[in-house]
């Protein structure tokens, strides 16, 4: 009867929100650990971000939005070094509006429109002369699933130039950014068909890994897949096996998208934390800071992020390890796709093998020896159980919930009571 309530509790909210606390609480561990201990095994070398930060922001005169000829000279600068795929976490749904700039008299200042025409160019010049470099705009969607008309929507080919879904997944009740989110239902306008869109995280991995032709592929199955059904959507990286794969339903299935955090932006962790936080993140300031000619600045073959990270640009998002840039919730999601660390839980079969084993055993337990005894064991085994735990995870990303079996088995000796006066009462 405990194993079969706890089951029930489990599969509601609570018992969602009691797994999220539990991954949040182990999540936490590993992205100090790693920081403290300078290991960049869990960072993707294949990842890098050109941050306009606060210190860029306010150089730039805290423009309403990041002007579009400063943008043009970071996408032009990864395009020339030669990046695999160019993520742009902006809004292009607005042209420009930043007001002209201050400049000598001897400089003609840029209006809106100039600027806008001087990243159409840069992105002209990348669909016309490809290097085999794949740009990505990210393409909100109305809340009907109607998609924003996009400035440079008119240059996207699915060729050189893709659209993203920006979205990720919270939680309701606390607004934590912890799943990727695969994908959206979206068509461009009320009289055309639904299509799937996929999400920032999702492109930029396919492309990057030679997978675009499984996109298509995946895509056309997805849209033929009845919806409610539970369907595993898998990207195989040919000899290497699969690359990474997601569910097609919401709810328990997005425990598998859960987002590990490995790239943590200065900052990120509670003040108290400050003080202990080596970074190892590999980030730059504005265009005005970088250059694709510094020697010091490689992202070949990479996946470069652009995207605002100032606290005043209004893209921040409460991580499980703090606050965070959008760009760098994206960044670890295609961080955690690449590395293939999805996080896993056991399978339903082994979940209920193991509640039934620890309640009996706690049964058994309670039986043999004194309740005060039993308790004393089993906060043992609690103790060692829970690193076990987390070191299983660390090293596999499966994720064994141990707490709800805890509790039933630490409540045993007050349903044996229960039992025992209803005995006493029947007989």
């Amino acid at each position: 009867m405990i194993m079969v309530v706890f089951l029930l509790l489990e599969s509601g909210p609570w018992g969602l929100q009691n797994i999220n606390m539990q991954f949040d609480n182990y999540i936490m561990a590993e992205s100090k650990s790693a920081e403290n201990l300078h290991d960049q095994s869990h960072q993707s070398p294949d990842i890098v971000f050109f941050d306009i930060d606060n210190a860029a922001y306010v150089q730039w005169n805290r423009p309403d939005m990041v002007p579009r000829d400063k943008l043009a000279s970071l996408v032009e600068s990864a395009y020339e070094g030669g990046a695999s795929v160019i993520v742009l976490d902006f809004d292009l749904a607005r042209p420009d509006f930043s007001p002209l700039e201050k400049l000598p008299s001897e400089v003609q200042a840029l209006d809106g429109r100039q600027r806008d025409d001087i990243l159409r160019r840069v992105l002209l010049k990348i669909k016309d002369q490809p290097k085999n470099t794949k740009v990505i705009f990210a393409a909100p969607a109305y809340a009907d699933g109607t998609l924003h008309r996009l400035v440079y929507g008119d240059l996207v080919d699915n060729i050189s130039i893709f659209k993203a879904s920006p979205d990720f997944l919270v939680n309701n009740y606390d607004q934590v950014a912890r799943f990727w989110k695969p994908y959206n239902f979206v068509r461009e306008s009320n009289e055309q068909p639904e299509e799937i869109l996929w999400s920032i995280p999702v492109l930029a991995t396919a492309l990057h890994l030679g997978l675009r032709e499984q996109l298509d592929i995946n895509a056309a199955e997805i849209l033929k897949t009845v919806q409610g059904n539970v369907r595993q959507v898998v990207f195989s990286n040919g000899r290497q096996g699969t690359a990474f794969s997601f569910y097609t339903t919401e709810g328990t299935p997005h425990q598998y998208n859960r987002i590990r955090y490995f790239f943590v932006p200065e900052g990120t962790f509670r003040a108290q934390d400050k003080g202990n936080l080596n970074l190892s993140v590999r980030s730059w300031s504005g265009g005005d800071f970088i250059s694709y000619k510094d020697t010091a600045l490689s992202v070949k073959g990479k996946i470069v992020l652009i995207g605002n990270s100032s606290l005043d640009g209004g893209d921040h998002h409460m991580t499980p390890i703090g606050k965070m840039a959008g760009m760098y919730v994206h960044g670890n999601a295609i961080n955690t796709l690449v590395y293939c660390e999805q996080p896993r839980i056991i399978g339903i079969g082994m979940h209920v093998f193991l509640e039934m084993f620890l309640t009996l055993l706690a049964a058994y337990i309670f039986l043999v020896i004194s309740p005060g005894k039993a308790r004393l064991l089993i906060s043992v085994g609690l103790v060692v159980l829970l690193p076990i735990g987390y070191w299983f995870f660390l090293q596999t990303g499966i994720f064994i919930n141990f707490i709800f079996p805890l509790v039933g088995i630490g409540i045993h000796e007050t349903v044996a009571r229960i039992e025992d006066w209803y005995l006493h009462r029947m007989g």
